[in-house]
């Protein structure tokens, strides 16, 4: 028995094949309709939703920054506010015992002034302590020949000490000569000690750098054994510091004795090995000096 159909069955099963293949891809594409659809739909809600999101966020963010904004503006208005009625003694005036307005603000313009006033004072350098006070030096002159060098750099300012120093400012040109030796009033000596010192002058015999000069009370003179000759001050100073202490200006020096090319210990007369430089290169083996003045007078020394 054969399966092959005939024209006429083959012809009568199509309606029903129709049928069934408009029901098959009616069924299939209404399903993928849905499924692509579903997921476009859900694909543009997400991006909306992300739209809509980031643009509430962006204007929380910008309301916040405000917010912000006006927070920091308001702080500062409340401090400086703040400021101010402090500056007015505001506060003070409930929580001070016993407020004086006249007092605070005597009180505050003392303040102000004290401030303004450190402002303006400032330290003077080394070098301008030099142009107002190094000329305080220029009369203090002693030889390294003078019998008196070690009490000097020891810092004993004595009578006689005070009388050589007082004598080598004087001209020695216009000194009175009698014979071979020289003549000076007791009140001569006295006028140029008391440009040097502050205290009381006295009377005395003392030597200078080997002339021996006797005090004759009866003639309120003094005598030398020979014309003196003066010698300068042939001690190399530098100034390394200077303060202003009260009415008192103390100068600190380094001293030492400079010959040919050759330095020398200015109290022990040792050489010291020299190249030619700043003695201040060789402090630890020269002579540190403080000399004290007031009222531009030498109150001390100090070795």
């Amino acid at each position: 028995m054969s399966n092959t159909k005939t024209k006429k069955e083959v012809e009568k099963d199509i309606p029903n094949l129709k049928e069934e293949l408009r029901e098959y891809i009616d069924l299939n594409l209404k399903k993928e309709l849905k499924e692509f659809i579903d997921t476009q739909l859900k694909k543009d809600l997400i991006q909306e939703v992300e739209k809509a999101n980031k643009k509430i966020i962006k204007e929380k963010n910008k309301k916040i920054l405000q917010k912000n904004i006006i927070i920091v503006l308001l702080l500062g208005v409340i401090a400086l506010a703040g400021y101010q009625l402090y500056e007015l003694d505001f506060f003070a005036r409930f929580f001070v015992k016993d407020y004086n307005p006249k007092t605070e603000e005597k009180k505050k313009e003392n303040t102000k002034e004290e401030i303004e006033a450190k402002e303006e004072r400032k330290e003077p350098t080394l070098e301008e302590l030099k142009e107002k006070y190094e000329k305080l030096l220029d009369p203090i002159i002693i030889s390294t020949n003078s019998k008196y060098l070690e009490e000097y750099y020891n810092g004993d300012l004595t009578s006689e000490l005070k009388s050589y120093l007082a004598l080598n400012q004087m001209d020695f040109d216009k000194l009175e000569v009698e014979d071979d030796y020289n003549v000076i009033s007791e009140e001569e000596l006295k006028k140029s000690y008391q440009k040097l010192f502050n205290d009381s002058f006295e009377t005395n015999t003392f030597d200078y750098n080997g002339n021996k000069v006797r005090y004759i009370n009866k003639l309120k003179t003094y005598m030398t054994n020979s014309i003196l000759i003066k010698e300068p001050l042939d001690i190399t100073r530098e100034i390394i510091d200077i303060k202003e202490i009260d009415d008192n200006v103390v100068i600190t020096t380094v001293e030492g004795y400079l010959e040919d090319d050759h330095l020398y210990n200015a109290k022990t007369k040792e050489e010291i090995e020299y190249y030619g430089d700043s003695i201040l290169n060789y402090q630890e083996q020269l002579n540190t000096m403080k000399y004290t003045f007031k009222n531009n007078k030498l109150v001390s020394i100090k070795g």
